[in-house]
């Protein structure tokens, strides 16, 4: 499929300019994207799809675009893996969940290739050797408090253990965080069905959108996770509402994927300062409007962006919003010509230059502090 045909697939937001980033030959199968705060792109990419169990069908790319014309004309394959799920980078570290490990994959010097990797918790989910991936251990989110937050599926874990030695059983899905090396592993919120990451805001409010039950009264769910809360997949949320987090709304039918917290100040004020999610089903991704509600938030859902088989999105401190699409997949390897990646720009957006973190002064370091552009103060 050329440039053309991919372009014609995008539905865009009145104000935004859209490039196909990447493509096959180049990248297929991406699932999870993860940019830095100059653009680089990292982007798990897994062939397996959901049913898959073939060995050697996942890679971790890494995406630039070096003369700023909306492609990425570098591409590298940062490490090999099987079933890469969830990226998450931070500066020269690459936090990978493939399950049925954690892993974090370090690239020492710079050349865009992972020089050495350490499993921070393994056992976090199974792996292709156990069963197929659908319902697995997923996408992964860095919160500004230094924990990733896990998206687990309801097929759960059995006995993972962080380097610190400490165990953790999850019967069922919902969100389990870590620190970045591999202590202290615990639950942060469970009963949810099948999330396939998790949003998190710079003040650590953490949101899902959840997948369907193919009936049995679980519809699609944007979940408002909470420290130790129950959101009531499977036993309790027909008949025992009462000791359930209610969702903040209930969609009907669709497929959720990936999720974002977008908030940078290049972006339209409509479009910003709010969590993002796919829906694969559906083929969109919507923004959700919040408005403080008590301990919570009411919520609405707006249409953001459109194309066939969208997995996930991220944005990098200039405002670029990153897309993945798996258009031509099935549920496992079709064939090396599946998916494509999506670049989205405001109209008109300013290019203002990035502080240099390693080589900035104190003086600077504590400016940043007060920026408002929230991906420098997570990577």
């Amino acid at each position: 499929m050329c440039i053309r045909d991919r372009l014609k697939d995008l539905s865009l937001p009145a104000g935004f300019e859209a490039s196909i980033f990447a493509r096959p030959p180049a990248v297929s199968y991406p699932i999870f994207v993860s940019a830095t705060p100059d653009g680089t792109l990292f982007v798990g990419c897994d062939g397996n799809g959901s049913g898959g169990r073939d060995p050697h069908r996942g890679r971790i790319l890494r995406l630039r675009d070096l003369d700023a014309d909306g492609r990425a004309d570098e591409v590298k394959v940062y490490a090999t893996v099987d079933s890469p799920r969830g990226v998450a980078v931070d500066g020269q570290n690459l936090y990978v969940l493939h399950p049925g490990d954690l892993s974090v994959f370090i690239d020492k010097d710079g050349d865009g290739v992972s020089d050495e990797q350490r499993v921070l918790v393994k056992n976090i989910g199974f792996g292709i050797k156990d069963r197929s991936i659908d319902h697995a251990s997923n996408g992964i989110e860095l919160g500004v408090d230094g924990w990733l937050y896990c998206a687990i599926g309801d097929f759960g874990m059995l006995d993972a253990e962080g380097t610190d030695g400490r165990k953790l059983t999850l019967r069922a899905g919902g969100v389990v965080r870590v620190r970045t090396d591999g202590t202290g592993l615990e639950v942060y919120s469970r009963g949810t069905r099948n999330i396939l990451e998790a949003a998190v805001s710079p003040l650590l409010d953490v949101f899902a959108r959840d997948n369907t039950n193919d009936g049995d009264g679980w519809d699609v769910r944007f979940h408002h996770a909470t420290a130790l809360g129950e959101h009531g997949y499977p036993t309790l949320f027909k008949n025992f509402t009462d000791e359930t987090i209610a969702p903040l709304d209930i969609y009907g039918g669709g497929s959720g994927m990936g999720a974002a917290w977008v908030d940078e100040p290049g972006l339209p004020e409509e479009w910003n300062n709010a969590p993002f999610t796919c829906d694969w089903g559906r083929n969109r991704i919507y923004r959700h409007g919040l408005t403080p509600k008590g301990a919570t938030f009411a919520t609405d859902q707006r249409e953001f962006f459109g194309a066939t088989r969208v997995n996930d999105l991220d944005v990098d401190a200039m405002g670029r919003l990153y897309v993945a699409s798996w258009k031509g997949a099935t549920f496992s390897y079709v064939g090396p010509e599946v998916g494509y990646l999506v670049r989205l720009v405001p109209t008109g957006l300013s290019k203002a230059p990035l502080t240099d973190i390693g080589t900035a002064s104190h003086a600077d370091l504590v400016k940043l502090l007060t920026s408002p552009v929230s991906y420098t103060h997570l990577r």
